[in-house]
């Protein structure tokens, strides 16, 4: 009888262990669904503290936002202004194929979330290994007007500032205000401008002379605002290649050199030198800093650098010396001395 009663005893506890709720001791972590660039529903922990940026500019994006101890992973070698402003930034490890990262590799580094590309087969084999991986990257076919630029600018960041946390969507409202404002500050001049006072820009996307940026780009939508026409805004494709003579057909005024740190490659190259902007001198090699500027955070600067080129006696008062160690100062969390603004500017290293 005592063997029996000891036995019903047991199946009842058992029972009630049964019963009790299966988050105790094992409850899983919260998530939250975030809509990436390419209209995903991403399920992400509420709480993320290690992230991969491997696309373009997600590492800028996220050390503007504040969030650099966050940063697990790196696409790619990151320039050396970054690696100033981030001395932790050389212990983090790069990715070994940025488009297409290994999985084992994402999960011994207890990745919360990535931060990448929208190509399909990459983001699907994440997605089947349990790691949340988001495009991060505003599509081209967006870019269809200055306007929309500047709204998938900040729906792109603000990707980012969601993924993050509250701190880094406050900082995000900061860095929206300021943009608004250069923006205002350069297109209340530039919209008044005849299509004659514009100069005709072709842009060297870069590293190579004859890839430029076609109609869907940040880079035509800047030049735009800054009041000027890149004579490559026909192309249909983001990174168009032309030839020498169709650069020669276009005579740009002006020539912009992205990704490459000397005027000289054209200068210096005969087949260069009946272009207008050469022969007049007007060759120049874009800023650098945390990231390339035509599609860094450091956007704004962009903007007004592009202005004063553009148009020096419309914009008198702006300082880019003073403009960029402000920006550095405000988004950055990082006081450059006027040399060091000066070699951005430059496109040299610190």
């Amino acid at each position: 009888m005592k063997k029996t009663v000891v036995l019903l005893m047991s199946v009842v506890v058992s029972l009630s262990l049964l019963a009790l709720p299966v988050s105790c001791g094992t409850k899983a972590p919260a998530k939250r669904t975030i809509v990436d660039s390419i209209g995903r529903s991403v399920k992400v922990p509420s709480e993320v503290n290690r992230v991969a940026c491997l696309v373009g500019p997600s590492y800028d994006r996220t050390f503007m936002l504040g969030e650099k101890d966050k940063i697990a992973m790196v696409g790619f070698a990151q320039s050396k202004w970054a690696e100033l402003l981030n001395p932790e930034l050389k212990k983090i490890p790069v990715a070994t194929n940025a488009k297409s990262p290994n999985i084992e590799e994402l999960l011994k580094r207890n990745i919360d979330v990535v931060f990448t590309w929208a190509d399909p087969e990459p983001l699907q084999a994440m997605t089947n290994a349990g790691i949340p991986a988001l495009a991060a990257l505003t599509s081209e076919s967006a870019l269809t007007t200055a306007e929309n630029f500047i709204k998938g600018f900040k729906e792109e960041t603000n990707l980012y500032a969601k993924v993050l946390g509250k701190d880094a969507e406050s900082r995000a409202k900061k860095y929206f205000k300021y943009l608004d404002d250069v923006v205002e500050r350069v297109t209340s001049v530039t919209k008044k401008l005849s299509e004659s006072e514009k100069p005709r820009v072709y842009y060297v996307r870069g590293p190579e002379l004859l890839s430029t940026h076609g109609k869907c780009s940040n880079t035509r939508w800047y030049v735009e605002m800054a009041g000027g026409n890149l004579v490559s805004k026909g192309l249909e494709t983001l990174i168009p290649s032309v030839s020498i003579e169709q650069v020669i057909a276009w005579d740009p005024d002006i020539i912009l050199m992205g990704r490459l740190n000397s005027t000289e490659p054209i200068m210096k190259d005969p087949a260069w030198s009946r272009i207008k902007a050469v022969k007049n001198d007007k060759v120049y090699v874009n800023p650098n800093g945390v990231f390339y500027w035509d599609y860094s955070s450091e956007g704004p600067l962009f903007l007004m650098y592009l202005a004063k080129t553009f148009h020096p006696d419309k914009f008198k008062d702006i300082d880019m010396v003073k403009e960029v160690k402000n920006f550095y100062s405000q988004f950055y969390d990082y006081e450059l001395t006027t040399e060091q603004a000066n070699k951005i500017l430059q496109y040299k290293d610190p």
